[in-house]
């Protein structure tokens, strides 16, 4: 059940980051088009303020795209189906009553109707998870928990 809820997990990542990309990329060209599309009208100072404001929109929704993007290559470094016996990038540690998943952060999702905590190794709780193994314990939200099993 733990490995089905680690590949189950990894999909969602997978998904999510893929619409993020989809809409970044919607956004990204809607920006341009608005941008390209401002013609010069008799009121110049209007003109140029909303090809600005394009421009500014097109740039932060590259951004996003770009980070979007890194978050996928990151994934894609992870074997879903590799048993991991240590905390590592693509490892599901549970510990009691709860689930962390390591891959990128975004926070408490539900999964196969179980809350999982989709942490990035470099955060502060993946920091300590990644040298953790069974029988460890940490603090988690002013809880002291122990890990039960690493996969």
């Amino acid at each position: 059940m733990i490995n089905e809820l680690k590949i189950a997990c990894y999909n969602h990542c997978v998904k999510l980051v893929n619409t993020k990309i989809d809409v970044s990329k919607t956004r990204v060209d809607s920006a341009q088009e608005s941008a390209s599309g401002e013609t010069k009208s008799t009121a110049g100072d209007k003109h140029e303020t909303a090809r600005a404001m394009a421009m500014l929109e097109k740039d932060k929704a590259s951004q996003l795209l770009q980070t979007n993007l890194m978050q996928l290559k990151l994934l894609d470094q992870i074997n879903p189906k590799k048993l991991n016996t240590s905390p590592e990038l693509g490892a599901l540690i549970m510990a009691e009553n709860c689930y962390f998943y390591l891959s990128i952060g975004l926070g408490k999702c539900v999964i196969n109707n179980q809350e999982v905590y989709v942490i990035s190794p470099a955060s502060r709780v993946g920091s300590v998870l990644m040298g953790l193994k069974a029988n460890d314990t940490f603090l988690f939200n002013k809880l002291k928990l122990t890990v039960i099993t690493v996969c």
